[in-house]
């Protein structure tokens, strides 16, 4: 079964939450991301006000259809960026990244299996994290408290861009297109 199928149901409470063994590697990635501060997010200007985020090549994964959900993404978080923004657009991306995560993230695990089965395991446990953020937000926005998500899933998103697109997930395409 798809590794992130799994990780919805047990999220969703439809499957037994039977904690997976962890490997050496993931108990490294586990204890990382439990013991680092948040980045601040890469687009945040000083008058309160967000640029637009861009895409550019050094965000590539040299596969186009990895890229192109890579751009949703940033489309994504142009919308949270802006002022006007609704509640019931925060809603849509909020609920979209859930969506975003099971089609991007099976897509991604298969393509890099295939480039570069020897370092995923840990990048897939980053998956889990971002999963369980997005559930989270989720989970928020179903309590009422969707004024004060706009900011933490912009700088979540943000972070993520910055930190696993564009340093993890472009180590594939340095991988695959070596200078």
């Amino acid at each position: 079964m798809n590794k992130i199928v799994s990780t919805f149901r047990r999220l969703l409470g439809r499957e037994p939450a039977t904690p997976p063994k962890l490997t050496a590697l993931q108990e490294q990635l586990r204890a990382v991301v439990g013991s680092v501060e948040p980045h601040r997010p890469l687009s945040v200007l000083g008058s309160g006000e967000r640029r637009k985020i861009e895409w550019s090549d050094d965000l590539t994964v040299g596969n186009s259809m990895l890229d192109g959900q890579h751009k949703k993404l940033i489309a994504m978080i142009n919308t949270l960026g802006q002022p006007s923004l609704t509640v019931e657009e925060l809603g849509e991306v909020i609920f979209g990244l859930l969506e975003y995560a099971a089609v991007h993230f099976r897509d991604e695990e298969e393509y890099f299996t295939e480039v570069a089965p020897e370092i995923v395991s840990a990048h897939f446990m980053s998956h889990t994290v971002f999963i369980a953020g997005a559930y989270r937000f989720v989970q928020r926005f179903q309590r009422g408290e969707a004024l004060a998500l706009q900011d933490t899933v912009y700088d979540f998103l943000c972070d993520w861009l910055l930190h696993h697109i564009r340093d993890e997930d472009s180590q594939y395409y340095r991988r695959t297109h070596p200078l």
